[in-house]
């Protein structure tokens, strides 16, 4: 049962982390090249591409931080990336449901085409969760915690740049 729900959320990963980059560079958020869609096969294939390269550098570095960091020795490679992407992706988690708590309170009027049931409880009890959440994984798995914080922070100076870019460009 433990491989299939890897499967299912290895597989909901692979179709959906590179769409995300492809509507940022769609919708002109960042690089357009991210935007690229594949003449045939309607694909994001910049975007797969960049997500591929991506989760191959988190696997190399996974590797490498086997020999040098004791307490990941006699971890197995695959519970070391789980615990990378986990904590990591549980911070978007949250920030996301907290954005739009916010923003159905800072903008009532705008269309509303999803509901949640027992809303605001319910978000707000997500958010408690992942308050409490997150400082433990961090005590329990503080490498893995600062490796996800790190990978989180190199996304700002591409965004910077991106921005700059832009900037210097006058499309901003």
């Amino acid at each position: 049962m433990i491989a299939i729900s890897a499967f299912g959320a290895i597989n909901s990963n692979l179709m959906q982390s590179p769409r995300v980059a492809y509507a940022l560079g769609h919708d002109g958020v960042f690089f357009q090249k991210l935007g690229h869609v594949h003449a045939t096969y309607r694909t994001p294939t910049i975007a797969i591409c960049t997500q591929a390269t991506m989760a191959s550098l988190m696997v190399v570095g996974a590797r490498i931080s086997k020999y040098y960091v004791a307490a990941l020795k006699t971890r197995d490679l695959f519970d070391i990336l789980t615990d990378y992407v986990i904590f990591s992706a549980s911070v978007f988690l949250v920030l996301s449901v907290i954005g739009v708590i916010v923003l159905r309170f800072k903008h009532p009027e705008w269309h509303r085409p999803y509901r949640t049931l027992g809303y605001p409880v319910t978000p707000l009890l997500f958010v408690g969760f992942y308050v409490w959440f997150l400082p433990t994984a961090y005590q329990l798995e503080s490498f893995a915690a600062h490796v996800a914080l790190i990978l989180i922070a190199l996304g700002l100076p591409a965004y910077f740049i991106y921005a700059a870019i832009r900037k210097s460009s006058g499309t901003a």
